[in-house]
């Protein structure tokens, strides 16, 4: 069984515990009364239990796969007109990979079941970069370009209504409108051609960019039944789940995030009886 009082708000990708469909025997949603073994939180509570052995050997292997090929635009993609027909539908590729297995280790007392899960889901549509840089910029850097474009742009040096001159640019601003990338790109990029910004759609840059997340669950059971009233169930989860977004930070290319959750692992036991007892905890 998984329990978890984990907030969705905080879910980094699929941070909160989830077991794959395959796995789950058993979904259960308590809103009121709970029993002991569900104590300190308030609210809805969730528990799954996963599947465990029986006395015949059982297994399954499973592949999923799932691309964009058939998707609609995004609203917002669809009503931006600066954004190219081959862009409209971003690319999202996903797929899941699992196998589990499961039997007697001593026929009608000891139970045993495995299961793994590998997720990879690559998703340009969280991934790409949209802003706004000033109309006229673009691959001329030089402090007279960048002081045409600021008066274009602005048409004030800070004391005055008077154009702005090449000396009068910064020396910090003009190491960042200047500064390359590995790939030779400019940090800062020009602006797109042809790009017009509206009221609605403000953007005239867009960097392609792609998001990431991978996920590693396994789970583990051990039922024994020692006699026909009592039962000993043993369950373990691990789930790792690293997400990567490139542009976390920043609009611009060189502040990219790795979020990697703690991994998770759910212990439980359970004694069903009048004597009922579970524990459970996670790190």
């Amino acid at each position: 069984m998984v329990q978890s009082s984990a907030s969705v708000y905080l879910a980094i990708g699929q941070a909160l515990p989830t077991p794959a469909p395959e796995t789950i025997q058993e979904v259960r949603v308590n809103t009121s009364m709970y029993d002991v073994q569900q104590g300190s939180t308030s609210g809805a509570h969730i528990d799954i239990s996963t599947i465990s052995g029986t006395n015949k050997y059982h297994g399954i292997a499973y592949i999923h796969r799932g691309t964009d090929w058939l998707n609609a635009a995004p609203f917002f993609f669809k009503q931006d007109g600066d954004i190219p027909a081959n862009e409209k539908v971003p690319q999202l590729h996903r797929y899941t990979a699992g196998g589990s297995v499961g039997g007697p280790i001593l026929k009608n007392k000891l139970f045993g079941y495995l299961a793994y899960q590998h997720v990879h889901v690559s998703d340009q549509e969280i991934g790409i970069s949209r802003f706004t840089v000033p109309t006229g910029l673009t691959d001329d850097r030089s402090s007279g370009a960048l002081a045409a474009v600021a008066n274009e742009n602005w048409n004030f040096d800070g004391s005055g209504n008077l154009p702005i001159t090449s000396s009068q640019i910064n020396p910090v601003a003009l190491f960042l409108m200047q500064y390359k990338l590995p790939n030779g790109q400019y940090l800062i990029p020009s602006a797109d051609p042809g790009a017009t910004p509206t009221f609605n759609t403000p953007d005239n840059v867009s960097i392609p960019g792609t998001a990431y997340f991978t996920a590693d669950q396994a789970i583990a059971n051990l039922d024994w039944n020692p006699n026909q009233k009592d039962i000993l169930a043993l369950k373990y989860y691990y789930q790792h789940d690293p997400s990567t977004a490139p542009y976390a930070y920043s609009n611009v290319p060189g502040s990219p995030s790795t979020s990697i959750p703690a991994a998770r692992s759910f212990r439980s036991t359970t004694l069903p009886l009048s004597s009922r007892t579970s524990a459970s905890w996670a790190y």
